[in-house]
């Protein structure tokens, strides 16, 4: 997906990574590893895990009805 879109950052989230920090670093340096070295720009793409874990797409799907229904003057 790398070379696909060319992001400017990765972002990891899932209950996966609801675990300890030491199995956090070890599954980020997994995707690191695993990444294709076909460009140079790609070796310094950041790579982060989602603050809110598994619950994070429920989160900003919540946020943007919220907003929408202000918009909407239902609230």
């Amino acid at each position: 997906m790398v070379n696909t879109f060319d992001p400017d950052a990765l972002i990891v989230g899932g209950g996966a990574l609801e675990a300890s920090q030491e199995f956090q670093r070890w599954f980020l340096e997994q995707i690191r590893v695993s990444m294709p070295a076909q460009r140079e720009e790609q070796a310094s793409v950041p790579i982060y895990v989602m603050p809110n874990g598994d619950t994070a797409g429920a989160r900003g799907a919540a946020i943007e009805a919220l907003k929408l229904a202000r918009q909407s003057g239902l609230m």
